[in-house]
């Protein structure tokens, strides 16, 4: 289930201060080689924030979208869950589909550091949705353990996104 980040500023923190606890757990989600405390985006204009949590309020993790209004697309995504879950994945999923189909972003533009485990994820939804991996740039992160890494750049398109959701969902309904 989605809802505002604004509301879970401490469970934000909390899981970036994980972050930096655990290095070596998270070293591939910091391309800057530091953590800033979460302060709540107060405007909509730049940043559409969201938390994925639990029917019972438990927080699963972060889901956010820095956006470039004035070419109408989505700059940067910033996804980090706190652990393993279905529902977090398909909130993910969700928010994707609310910035081509709700909030008619055109484009939405995001990367991961190479050897992070959701590159294989991140290829995967690429070749599913038509979406399509511009490039690597080489040496271009550094983590919070001091490496320095490549980084993969990824781009997708509302119109090939739904052209290829509605194939997918039709190929579905043929296998049943």
């Amino acid at each position: 289930m989605l809802d505002l980040a604004n509301k879970y500023k401490s469970e934000i923190n909390n899981l970036l201060s994980s972050v930096v606890l655990n290095p070596n757990e998270y070293k591939y989600y910091y391309e800057a080689g530091f953590v800033e405390n979460y302060e709540p985006k107060t405007d909509t204009w730049h940043h559409l924030h969201f938390v994925s949590i639990n029917e019972d309020d438990t927080f699963n993790g972060i889901i956010f979208a820095n956006l470039s209004r004035t070419v109408n697309s989505v700059d940067s995504l910033a996804i980090l869950s706190n652990k393993k879950s279905n529902i977090f994945m398909y909130d993910v999923l969700r928010v994707i589909d609310m910035l081509f189909n709700k909030y008619n972003f055109n484009k939405i533009k995001f990367n991961v550091i190479k050897g992070n485990k959701a590159e294989k994820i991140y290829d995967k939804f690429i070749e599913k949705y038509n979406g399509t991996i511009i490039g690597t740039f080489t040496k271009d992160a550094l983590l919070l353990t001091g490496e320095v890494c490549d980084v993969k750049y990824y781009e997708i398109f509302k119109d090939d996104y739904n052209r290829s959701k509605y194939e997918n969902n039709k190929n579905k309904s043929r296998l049943k």
